[in-house]
Order: structure tokens, then C-alpha cells, then sequence
């Protein structure tokens, strides 16, 4: 993105226009032009409007730079996903290990969250609850970010388990729109429905059902774009929780057993194994909870 797009997207997500947001220092004009990428702008009148607008100079670039500024983005993800997908916990790890590096380094914010996430990712996969502080820290970066990237949904599709209701309720109105958005590649595709699947176990977790099979509705929605065969299979999983939670166990196991085998048949029997624990478990406290 531009730096240009930026500006005239923070602009618009703060309802400011043009005029307003140049003051006395910059024209209507000249601010279009920017936007439109037709004429550079100085760095003290960068600062100028980036001040106006109540936004830093560290998240402007961040979301100008698709945070790229910070590390190789999409090599990042790519790599993340790959580690998640196996279970591979030392993977997982050494990126944290790294991003924390980094963040020691650099004082950069974005690179402590991504440690954050990743140390909280390990913690779900070994069925265990992640350090409160450091998913605090990471909803609250999130939270102060007024426009969303690439980023934030990736960062929310590893955390949202952990999500309270009231805070899955904050981010479903951005979800939702960012999900309808026609532009999303495949993979924007995929870290979306893991999002949004994360976040119906944690509602299904605290009985939120009805809120939980709206959500699902938009993972349908994704999927009927593009084939995403372990999204499919993440889906099925989430959709036989649900079949259990309310009281429909057969039907419900039937699904969350297909979907352990299909990873078996997949070639992921750590994931297969790591959710036949998890169900488990999940079975024992929401059938004992119902019954």
C-alpha cells in the first residue's frame, strides 16, 4: 500500500476530510494529491497531519508497509501456519524466541505481540490457557489500531481463542466486513475462517451458541469462494462441538470424528491426536454442564 491509499484510509476510517485535515497548513488540493500519489509531502507535514489525525508515525507506516517494515510478512505467516499445521512446537518456539529478539532490539510493538501470539498459540495447542498478561497485551494492541490490515486479522486468528464474549462482540463487526470483502487472496481467505472458527470454540466454550452459528454462517460464506480442504476439516470439527453443545451428541460426534480422521488421512496425526484431547475434555465439562 502506498503511503498516499494510507493516509486517505485512516482519513476516511476518522471521518475527516480533506480540508479539515490539512488546517492551516495544507490545502484541499494538496491533500488529493497525496492520496493520489501525484505529489510527494514533507516529513514535518507528514507529522503535521499524522498529529491532526491522532495517529502515530510507527502505525502509519505500519499500515502503509503491510508491516513489512518490521519482518518479511508473508514468509513470516507462511511459516507460522506451517508450524501450526504440523504441531511443531519447537517451530513455534523459535519464532517467538525470535520476534522477542527482535522486540529487545528494536522496541517495536508489533514484534513483542507476535511473540505474545505465538507463546499463546503453543499454550492451545497443548490444551493448556495462556498467560493472561500476555493475551492482554495483544487484544489491547489490537484495540488501538483504528484500521485493520492483514496483520491484525492474522494476529487475531491465532489469539481469538481466548477471547471473552464481550470482547468477541467488539471484534465482530470488523470480522464480518473484512470476511465479505471481495478482495481477499486465498490466504487472507484461510487466516479469516481460522479466525473466525477460533472464535466460535471460545464462544461455544462460554455458551454463546446462537452468536457462535452466525459466525459459522461467514465461514460457509468463505468457503463456498475457494476449497480450503484443512479449513473444511477445522470447520467440520467446530461444527460437531457445536452439534454436542446443544445437546445433539450423536450427530455432534459423528462430525467431530470425521474431521479427526480426515486429519489422520491428511497426514497430521499430531493435530488428530491434539484434538481428540481437546474434545475429550470439551466433552466431559459442556455434556456434564447440559445433562
Amino acid at each position: 500500500m502506498k503511503y498516499g491509499e494510507a493516509l486517505r484510509l485512516l482519513r476516511r476510517d476518522k471521518k475527516i476530510s480533506a480540508e479539515h485535515l490539512g488546517g492551516d497548513r495544507l490545502t484541499k488540493s494538496f491533500i488529493g494529491k497525496f492520496e493520489r500519489g501525484v505529489s510527494q509531502i514533507e516529513f514535518t507535514n507528514l507529522l503535521y497531519i499524522l498529529n491532526r489525525m491522532d495517529v502515530g508515525v510507527e502505525e502509519f507506516l505500519s499500515i502503509a508497509n503491510d508491516h513489512e517494515i518490521y519482518w518479511d510478512f508473508p514468509k513470516w505467516t507462511s511459516t507460522v501456519n506451517e508450524a501450526i499445521i504440523k504441531s511443531d512446537f519447537t517451530k513455534l518456539g523459535e519464532l517467538a524466541a525470535e520476534q522477542l529478539a527482535l522486540y529487545t532490539q528494536d522496541k517495536l510493538k508489533p514484534n513483542l505481540v507476535n511473540a505474545y501470539v505465538l507463546q499463546a498459540v503453543i499454550a492451545d495447542l497443548q490444551n493448556e490457557e495462556a498467560a493472561s498478561e500476555t493475551v492482554d497485551y495483544v487484544l489491547n494492541a489490537l484495540f488501538e489500531n483504528s484500521i485493520w490490515t492483514k496483520y491484525e486479522i492474522f494476529i487475531l486468528s491465532l489469539i481469538s481463542k481466548f477471547l471473552k464474549p464481550e470482547s468477541i462482540k467488539l471484534f465482530g463487526d470488523e470480522l464480518t466486513r473484512e470476511a465479505l470483502n471481495a478482495k481477499l487472496d486465498t490466504t487472507d481467505q484461510q487466516n479469516m475462517a481460522r479466525a473466525i472458527l477460533n472464535l466460535v470454540r471460545a464462544l461455544i466454550e462460554n455458551q454463546e451458541l446462537s452468536l457462535a452459528q452466525d459466525f459459522l454462517q461467514l465461514v460457509d460464506q468463505l468457503l463456498a469462494k475457494k476449497r480450503m480442504f484443512y479449513v473444511e476439516t477445522h470447520a467440520l470439527f467446530v461444527k460437531g462441538m457445536l452439534e454436542i453443545a446443544k445437546g445433539h451428541v450423536v450427530n455432534g460426534n459423528q462430525m467431530t470424528s470425521d474431521a479427526i480422521f480426515i486429519f489422520r488421512r491428511l497426514g497430521e496425526p499430531t493435530i488428530a491426536d491434539v484434538r481428540q484431547e481437546y474434545l475429550d475434555d470439551f466433552k466431559k465439562r459442556v455434556i456434564y454442564d447440559t445433562f
